[in-house]
């Protein structure tokens, strides 16, 4: 039985669980199961760009690991040049209260068949203040955006199950999980041009 479109989105937003799939066609509810890659669930229309799940060492077994902040598949080009009109909550803190946030954390990217990416960011603003909803979309912008430059100094194709990757205007971010006890890792997808 068919499931309308955007249940599966919303089902993932209410359980802020992972799911295991390479590729989320939405449109069609399609998910072709990889149990290598744990990804997180694309909004209707877009493909998840797949990634190794980074996973810390075990030394900080104690540590709180935050709730993932959803985007829901915000435009990344649209977070570079600070044009948040359609971020729901932007000015919205991206953290809980109770999180204590270091000042710097590492935005990594392991997309399959890429080198790793992985790069120390300033997370917390003027006056030690944690970062909005929007801060933080344009903070991961940043970091893929360098992937993606550094990718093409490699001479590295950007594509993915035959989708091309332009730029930041082809991407957009879905969440952003917390890894602890101070890395990000969002997961991107990949907007399907006609």
């Amino acid at each position: 039985m068919t499931q309308p479109r955007g249940t599966a989105l919303m089902q993932y937003a209410a359980s802020s669980q992972t799911l295991p799939m390479a590729v989320a066609n939405v449109g069609n509810s399609i998910f072709t199961p990889q149990p290598e890659h744990q990804l997180a669930l694309a909004p209707c229309g877009l493909v998840i760009w797949p990634q190794v799940q980074y996973h810390r060492s075990t030394r900080h077994t104690g540590a709180t690991t935050f709730p993932r902040v959803l985007f829901q598949g915000f435009c990344l080009q649209r977070a570079m040049e600070d044009d948040f009109d359609g971020l729901a909550n932007g000015h919205a803190a991206a953290f809980a209260e109770w999180a204590e946030l270091p000042q710097k954390m590492s935005v990594v990217l392991q997309f399959v068949g890429f080198a790793r990416y992985s790069r120390q960011v300033n997370v917390l603003r003027v006056r030690q203040t944690p970062p909005t909803r929007s801060q933080l979309a344009k903070l991961i912008a940043r970091e893929v955006s360098r992937f993606l430059e550094d990718a093409r100094s490699r001479n590295t194709p950007l594509h993915f199950g035959g989708l091309a990757i332009r730029g930041l205007e082809d991407l957009s971010l879905v969440d952003a999980r917390h890894v602890p006890k101070s890395t990000l890792q969002p997961t991107i997808a990949i907007i399907p041009r006609c």
